[in-house]
C-alpha cells in the first residue's frame, strides 16, 4: 500500500518538473514538455492535428510600444488560445509555448478548424484593447522594418498552420516541423488573422491541398 507521504513526494516532483518546463511568462509548457508529448504520441501511435501559431508584426509592435506591451500581448494571446481550446477541443488537447510569439497546439483533427476559426475571430475582435487610442483609431502603428526602414505596420495578427499527423514510432519529427512551418508560412502570406490546413499524407511532400480561412 502506497503511503500518503510517498504520494505527496511524487506529486511534488511532478509539480517541480512541470514548473521547470513551463514558459515563465505565460505558464504554458515549454519545449521539453512539447518534446515529451510528441514522444508519447509516437509511442501510442495516435492521430492528432498539430497547429503552429505565431504573431505577425509582433517585433515591430514590441519595438514601438515597449517590452511590457509585448509581454501583455503574449499573455493575452495565451489566454485566448486557452479559451479557444476550452471551447472547441477535448480535455486531452495540449498547448505549448515554443518561445517568443510561437505556440503549438495538439488537438483531434475533427476539432482543429473550429479551434482555428474561433481563435482568429477572438484575436481580431479582442486585441484592440492592447493599443493606445490613437493607434486603434488609425488602424496601424509606426515602426521600423528588420532592415531599419521606417514604415507603417497593420495591427498585430495571428497566423495558424495546421498539419494532421498520424504519429508512429518511426516518425520523422524534422519532416513534421518543416511541413508545419511551411504551412504556417502560407498563412502568414495572407493579410490579417488567418489559418491554413495541409491535407497531405505525412510521408509525402507533394504540392499541398490547402484549406484556407481568414477571420
Amino acid at each position: 500500500m502506497v503511503s500518503v507521504r510517498s504520494l505527496l513526494d511524487v506529486m511534488s516532483r511532478i509539480q517541480v518538473e512541470t514548473a521547470r518546463g513551463a514558459n515563465p511568462l505565460t505558464g504554458l509548457p515549454g519545449n521539453t514538455s512539447i518534446e515529451k508529448t510528441m514522444e508519447a504520441y509516437r509511442r501510442d501511435q495516435v492521430r492528432m492535428s498539430l497547429i503552429y501559431a505565431d504573431l505577425d508584426h509582433f517585433k515591430a509592435y514590441n519595438d514601438c510600444l515597449g517590452f511590457e506591451a509585448g509581454d501583455r500581448m503574449l499573455m493575452f494571446t495565451s489566454r485566448l488560445i486557452r479559451e479557444s481550446v476550452s471551447l472547441c477541443c477535448r480535455s486531452d488537447a495540449f498547448i505549448g509555448h515554443v518561445g517568443g510569439d510561437d505556440f503549438v497546439i495538439f488537438t483531434h483533427p475533427a476539432e482543429a478548424e473550429a479551434f482555428a476559426r474561433d481563435l482568429t475571430e477572438k484575436f481580431e475582435g479582442e486585441t484592440r484593447i492592447l493599443y493606445p487610442e490613437n493607434i486603434r483609431n488609425q488602424g496601424f502603428f509606426q515602426g521600423k522594418s528588420r532592415e531599419g526602414i521606417a514604415c507603417q505596420f497593420p495591427m498585430v495578427s495571428i497566423s495558424l498552420g495546421i498539419v494532421d499527423c498520424q504519429f508512429h514510432p518511426g516518425m520523422d519529427s524534422s519532416e513534421l516541423s518543416l511541413r508545419v512551418a511551411q504551412i504556417k508560412g502560407y498563412a502568414k502570406s495572407r493579410k490579417g488573422n488567418s489559418w491554413v490546413r495541409d491535407r497531405r499524407q505525412i510521408a509525402s511532400l507533394r504540392t499541398p491541398f490547402l484549406d484556407k480561412g481568414v477571420a
